[in-house]
């Protein structure tokens, strides 16, 4: 059964919706991104494994953070909002990038001897799953509660190839081999939060074009 209803509750309005979940992704996904930070600060000097471990149990941390500060403003907005599935999804697609992230620490070698009409067939079909996942994911949510979802994996992609060139922009100049955890972990942070930004910025406009227009639905 589907029931049709107005999508955005009456405080709702696009202008609002934008700045509510600006605030909320930026804080989210900056402190969610601390996890990851942390992690890698920590096992600077740890083998692979122990260190792929740790990155990944710090991305699930990542993207449950994520997920609940997303879903308490998709809460305000979506009439019958669940947050669980939603926390969910995008704590397994977090793990899902972070596993594809850490291959060429874990795989580079090896990856390296595959010839090129391998090697870029494989790392462009990566490089598309770690920027589609958590869109993709939230879609599998998403898609009950508002007819426009198909845009969210558009948008979410987007978002985060921008917030992805912006912390490489910002890290790239400041991390130097010999660095302390305590340093690692600070420009880690800084960069944390300005592709938090750079994410929240961009998903915003297109949450509001995705749940912002129109009726939504919740599938029962």
């Amino acid at each position: 059964m589907t029931i049709e209803q107005p999508l955005l509750r009456p405080l709702s309005r696009p202008a609002a919706l934008w700045r509510r979940w600006v605030a909320a992704v930026t804080v989210g996904e900056f402190l969610g991104f601390l996890a990851p930070a942390t992690a890698a600060a920590a096992t600077a000097h740890a083998g692979a494994g122990v260190t792929a471990a740790a990155m990944l149990t710090a991305g699930a941390v990542e993207g449950a953070v994520l997920g609940a500060f997303q879903s308490s403003v998709l809460r305000s907005a979506l009439p019958h909002w669940r947050t669980a599935p939603w926390i969910g999804v995008t704590a397994a697609a977090a793990v899902v990038a972070w596993t594809l992230g850490m291959m060429p620490m874990l795989f580079g070698e090896q990856v390296a001897r595959w010839p090129l009409w391998v090697q870029i067939p494989a790392v462009v079909a990566a490089g598309l799953v770690v920027v589609f996942s958590l869109g993709v994911a939230q879609w599998t949510v998403l898609r009950h509660y508002c007819a426009r979802a198909a845009l969210w994996p558009w948008g979410n992609a987007i978002g985060w190839i921008a917030g992805l060139c912006v912390f490489t922009a910002v890290t790239t100049p400041w991390w130097q081999p010999g660095q302390s955890a305590a340093q690692i972990a600070a420009i880690g942070a800084v960069g944390g939060l300005a592709m938090a930004a750079a994410v929240a910025v961009v998903t915003g406009v297109f949450l509001v074009r995705t749940i912002g227009e129109g009726e939504g639905r919740t599938r029962g």
